[in-house]
């Protein structure tokens, strides 16, 4: 595998709300464009993805919903989960923890650099 790739499932002809990033995870707000989803925002959750390519706000976007990530910026713990972040568009392997905030397993790392995502629906508030 090399680094910057995806396989799997993806989701194209809604366009971006929002600058992305390449591997910013997403949601997809009440006017069908992608923004960055955050674990602590305001409809900004469920992530329903993870961006394949930047992308300009306004432009068509690529979304991928399930399959396996290598980014070798990361550094996962290998077979540890991985959450939606409260940094917009951030993943990490902490789960969010204050009051209010959306936690949502969105995959686990298969090694440092390499990811399983399946983007459900499933989240739970911090009570």
């Amino acid at each position: 595998a090399f680094d910057n790739t995806f396989s799997g499932f993806k989701l194209t002809g809604r366009n971006a709300g929002a600058a992305l990033a390449q591997w910013q995870i997403v949601c997809l707000n009440s006017s069908s464009q992608w923004v960055l989803a955050d674990a602590n925002g305001s409809g900004t959750y469920p992530a329903r993805g993870i961006a394949l390519a930047a992308t300009s706000s306004g432009a068509a976007a690529t979304i991928g919903i399930k399959g396996i990530v290598r980014n070798d910026a990361w550094n996962w713990t290998p077979g540890g989960a991985i959450y939606m972040s409260g940094t917009a568009g951030g993943v990490t392997q902490t789960a969010p923890s204050t009051t209010g905030d959306k936690v949502q397993l969105i995959g686990f790392a298969i090694t440092a650099d390499i990811a399983y995502l399946d983007f459900n629906s499933t989240f739970v508030e911090v009570a």
